[in-house]
C-alpha cells in the first residue's frame, strides 16, 4: 500500500461501526474493539512495527504499552524527529502488512508516545495458494462445555455446528453451512474457535484430524449451489503452537496430489 493512500484516509461514522472496504485492496476502521484486539496481538506476539513517512521507515522498534490514550513505542535508534500524524507499520507471520495511523505527542531518549491510534489498515491481497479439498472434509466446531452421558467417566462432546470445507491453506478456510439450521452466518470479525479440522488426501479415507485454535471470519455471505441455498463462510486462522506444522503437512500432501491427477478433488 502506498504511503499517499494512507495519508488521505480519514475516520467518520462508517469507520467507527465496523470497517470501510476499499474493493479487493485494504479495509480500514476506527472501531475502538477492533483496534484494542489488534493492539492485544501486537503486544502479546512482540511484533516488529516501522515508522513511515516520505523518504523514510524507520529502523525496527516495539510497542512498549498501551492505555485507552496513547500508545508508548520504543525510540528508533534513526528517529529523524517527525511530528504531526504518524503511520505505523507491521506485519504477522504470513500475513500482509498492516497500519496504525496516530498523532505524535512527545519523544524522550528511549521512546515515542503517539495517541491512541485513529484507523487500523489491513492490506487485503492473498499471500496464501487456496487447496481444494475432497468432498468429505469437515470443519467442527465444539460447544465449550462437555455433556455427560450417564456413564461413569465418559462425556460426550457436543458440536455447535459442522461446515463443509470448500478448501483450505496455511491462511485460513472456506466453508459452508446448512442455513436451516441457522439463522444467519456468523458475523464478520466474530472469532470461533476451537476449530476442528475433519481432512482428506482423496475421497477415500480421512487423512487426519487436528485442532487449530481459534479463527477470525473474515467472509461471510448466502450463496447458491446446485439450487440450494447457503451459507459460505472464510475464517483467517489463528495459529498457536504447532498448529502451522500441521497445517503445512495437509496443504503439501494436498499439492502433491493435485499434481498427479488432472480431474482435481
Amino acid at each position: 500500500m502506498r504511503l499517499v493512500e494512507l495519508e488521505e484516509l480519514r475516520p467518520g461514522p462508517a469507520t467507527e461501526k465496523s470497517w470501510v472496504f476499499k474493493g479487493d485492496a485494504y479495509k480500514y476502521t476506527s472501531n475502538r474493539g477492533i483496534i484494542e484486539q489488534e493492539l492485544k496481538e501486537i503486544k502479546d506476539r512482540r511484533t516488529i512495527i516501522e515508522f513511515l513517512a516520505p523518504g523514510y521507515k524507520s529502523s525496527p522498534s516495539i510497542v512498549i504499552s498501551a492505555d485507552k490514550n496513547y500508545l508508548e513505542l520504543d525510540r528508533p535508534v534513526d528517529w529523524p524527529g517527525l511530528q504531526g500524524r504518524l503511520f505505523i507499520q507491521y506485519r504477522f507471520p504470513g500475513y500482509p502488512y498492516s497500519y496504525l495511523v496516530t498523532n505524535f505527542q512527545r519523544e524522550d531518549a528511549s521512546s515515542i508516545v503517539v495517541s491512541y491510534p485513529e484507523l487500523l489498515v489491513v492490506n487485503e491481497r492473498r499471500q496464501f495458494f487456496r487447496i481444494p479439498v475432497p468432498s468429505g472434509c469437515l470443519l467442527v466446531v465444539p460447544k465449550k462445555a462437555p455433556v455427560k452421558t450417564g456413564k461413569p467417566g465418559r462425556k460426550r462432546v457436543p458440536v455447535r455446528f459442522a461446515g463443509s470445507i470448500k478448501d483450505v491453506s496455511l491462511g485460513g478456510v472456506c466453508f459452508y453451512l446448512e442455513p436451516r439450521r441457522f439463522a444467519k452466518p456468523p458475523p464478520l470479525r466474530a472469532r470461533i474457535g476451537p476449530l476442528r479440522l475433519v481432512l482428506k488426501v482423496n475421497s477415500q479415507k480421512i487423512w487426519d484430524e487436528f485442532e487449530i485454535s481459534e479463527g477470525e471470519v473474515v467472509r461471510s455471505k448466502e450463496t447458491s449451489i446446485d439450487n440450494k441455498r447457503w451459507f459460505e463462510v472464510a475464517l483467517k486462522f489463528i495459529l498457536k503452537g504447532n498448529e502451522e506444522k500441521k497445517l503445512y503437512e495437509y496443504v503439501r500432501l494436498r499439492e502433491i496430489e493435485l499434481s498427479k491427477t488432472s480431474d482435481g478433488p
